[in-house]
């Protein structure tokens, strides 16, 4: 039994179908299975015609429903839009990502608020496509702070809300293998990972943003060397903890020359970085992943409580 982990990368900024049809070449090239896609109050007519245009070249879309000015109390609003979304997206679209980085944005020290719409969310989209996965938390590091913010999703019910958590574990500047920074990406592995068993949750993690900027002056970029090896580590970090499904990678396209968004596997003028080849490398080579027992014994966990309480109701109705 196994599974491949798939890459995928973030087109924040760049999300026309003009330019889509500027770099989609490449990204074939690379091997990206699914781009994230960000669903706004704004931004709906254009990914209208975007989304199909990304179907139709054989990549799959993660959409990442995000309403800031519904928060942190329109949540019947919010509702009533994630279902017209899904609904209208249905048969594109089938991964949702609820909020981004709510403890930073909409819900700051509020996991309980969040959770009320990650609440509805999962409600909402499975009336309308049942089948469709739902990813909560988009949770940014893995300081104290953040993990505080999941143990409050859980406290307030989350488990049952979300087919998936995902995490935005930076860790920039340092290096992925790195265990002294307080952000340090293998805490996804020894505090995330725990705090999600400790609740009965063995559903997986998406890796739903992650990368290192190349030419941030302040202290907190890397090489472009650098970049292309802190990528391939991660991914392969990824791997071997066996609880990772997706992973990707922010961003593909720079969309300036310094700062911040440099995390690009393409440079502005799309030019390819070292990350870009070491990340095609790396997607060609992916191996089969066996299922991590933790999963495993989460799921006949799940299943044997299933049969019991199908017993129990037989029993009850006399069939039995």
């Amino acid at each position: 039994m196994g599974r491949k982990m798939k890459v995928g990368t973030d087109i924040w900024n760049m999300t026309s179908v003009s330019s889509f049809n500027d770099y989609v070449a490449k990204m074939k090239e690379c091997g990206i299975a699914r781009i994230r896609l960000g669903f706004d109050r704004d931004s709906v007519a254009n990914l209208r015609t975007l989304v199909p245009t990304v179907r139709a070249n054989g990549i799959e879309v993660l959409g990442l429903l995000f309403r800031p000015d519904l928060a942190p109390d329109n949540v019947d609003a919010w509702g009533n839009w994630v279902y017209d979304i899904v609904r209208e997206f249905r048969g594109y679209i089938n991964v949702w990502e609820i909020w981004n980085e709510p403890k930073i944005t909409g819900f700051a020290n509020n996991p309980a608020g969040y959770t009320s719409f990650l609440k509805e969310a999962y409600t909402r989209a499975k009336q309308v496509d049942p089948a469709c996965k739902i990813l909560g938390g988009s949770i940014c590091f893995t300081k104290q702070s953040a993990l505080d913010f999941l143990t409050g999703m859980y406290e307030n019910g989350a488990k049952d809300y979300m087919n998936a958590v995902a995490w935005h574990p930076y860790c920039k500047p340092y290096s992925p293998e790195d265990t002294t920074y307080v952000n340090a990406y293998p805490r996804l592995k020894t505090h995330v990972r725990p705090i999600m068993e400790s609740y009965g949750d063995y559903n997986p993690i998406w890796i739903t943003e992650m990368g290192w900027a190349t030419n941030f002056p302040d202290g907190d970029g890397v090489t472009e060397a650098q970049q292309a090896e802190y990528l391939v580590t991660a991914l392969q970090m990824a791997i071997d903890w066996g609880f990772v499904e997706e992973f990707t990678i922010y961003n593909w396209k720079d969309s300036s020359t310094a700062g911040k968004f440099t995390k690009g596997l393409l440079r502005v003028d799309l030019s390819s970085k070292p990350s870009f080849f070491a990340v095609k490398d790396f997607i060609a080579a992916i191996p089969t992943l066996p299922i991590d027992l933790p999963t495993i014994a989460g799921i006949a966990l799940a299943v044997a409580d299933a049969l019991l309480i199908t017993y129990a109701a037989a029993v009850f109705t006399g069939l039995i």
